[in-house]
């Protein structure tokens, strides 16, 4: 088997290989989403910078076995940018041993920053043992507003039981509502709903960054490109105002399907330690749900994120977690200071491909 790196209009003009492979690896949906970003994923900020998204691609012959999208992404270790690469849609054929460890064993040969998630333990675990890679953990929070609808579903009680519990959801959504009002999370604050992410988002990035160890760019640039120009569906943006300067935002998506209901914290960032704003923040998304009759809000964080006492006591008392960040540097000393640094990674839903 080869490994071809495949780099500018070679591999943008890739896609349909690679979205039939999908196809054949995982399904129709997720080839679909593939096919229908592949041009907004080439047309990053950071391709007018010269670096541009690529594709690593195994070949038996000249057949593609498998094979994985790299993204470029900006990424600030101790408040210095550099570029890393992300493995997206990362497959390989089942039928053909060792592709897969050809693939994984390619990110690191080929790039000096590669940061990213395994789909499972099983391949987390071979991530780990080719690249020493340092891991953070990761939860999904839950945050319920409607638990008859959620436990009707569950224990597959049909109509029927939505119906007869739909009044304990009613009793349950009447006591959010008193404690939102008691509580007044959102008191001493301007929240705006937004579609386009201005020069005052550059400003907040410079003002708010600097307290995280590990963190995605997110100027206007980027926030732009990711959520405005998205072409896969619509985000809610709000942005959070104190004494008329920007404090912080979020971005939250609603996910429906398979009976479910979801309103996803798909991003959120504010100063670390602003534990009034981010409070604030999430007060903004469980109103974005209610709107929306959402079942629950579902809010990735990592485990050791300094938010987590501000979480717990906003109303996600449930949380399950997934699979590691995981991060590796070719420079040694860099790799070290990874290791160090990970537990202050912030990181996002919308840091990742779940999306698309």
């Amino acid at each position: 088997m080869e490994i071809r790196r495949l780099t500018g209009d070679e591999a943008h003009a890739f896609g349909p290989q690679f979205v039939a492979l999908m196809a054949e690896i995982f399904d129709a949906d997720a080839a679909a989403r593939k096919r229908d970003a592949w041009d907004w994923l080439f047309d990053t900020p950071l391709a007018a910078e010269g670096h541009r998204t690529e594709v690593l691609a195994v070949f038996d012959g000249e057949t593609a076995v498998g094979g994985a999208l790299m993204l470029p992404v900006m990424v600030a270790l101790d408040g210095r940018l550099d570029v890393w690469r992300h493995p997206m849609g990362v497959m390989a054929a089942p039928d053909r041993r060792g592709t897969g460890l050809t693939l994984i064993r390619s990110f690191f040969s080929t790039y000096d920053k590669v940061m990213g998630f395994a789909r499972n333990d099983r391949v987390e675990r071979v991530y780990r043992r080719l690249s020493d890679g340092k891991g953070t953990g990761m939860d999904n929070h839950f945050r319920p507003l409607r638990p008859g609808r959620i436990a009707a579903r569950r224990k597959e009680l049909g109509a029927v039981g939505r119906a007869l519990l739909a009044p304990a959801d009613l009793a349950w959504r009447s006591g959010v509502g008193l404690r939102r009002a008691i509580k007044g999370a959102a008191r001493g604050f301007e929240t705006e709903e937004i579609t386009d992410f201005g020069p005052e988002f550059d400003r907040l990035w410079q003002d708010a960054h600097g307290g995280y160890s590990i963190i995605h760019l997110r100027n206007a640039a980027q926030l732009n490109w990711r959520y405005r120009d998205f072409p896969l569906g619509r985000y809610r943006i709000f942005l959070l105002r104190q004494g008329g300067q920007p404090a912080g935002y979020v971005v939250t998506r609603l996910q429906e399907g398979g009976g479910r209901r979801n309103l996803l914290i798909v991003d959120i960032f504010c100063a670390s330690g602003a534990a009034d704003v981010y409070a604030a923040l999430l007060d903004r998304a469980e109103g974005a749900a209610l709107e929306a009759r959402a079942d629950q809000i579902i809010l990735q964080a990592t485990r050791h994120c300094w938010a987590n006492g501000v979480i717990g006591r906003a109303g996600y008392h449930f949380r399950k977690p997934v699979n590691d960040l995981l991060v590796r540097s070719a420079d040694p000393a860099t790799h070290a200071r990874l290791g160090e640094a990970i537990d202050g990674y912030h990181y996002c839903r919308g840091d990742g491909d779940e999306d698309y």
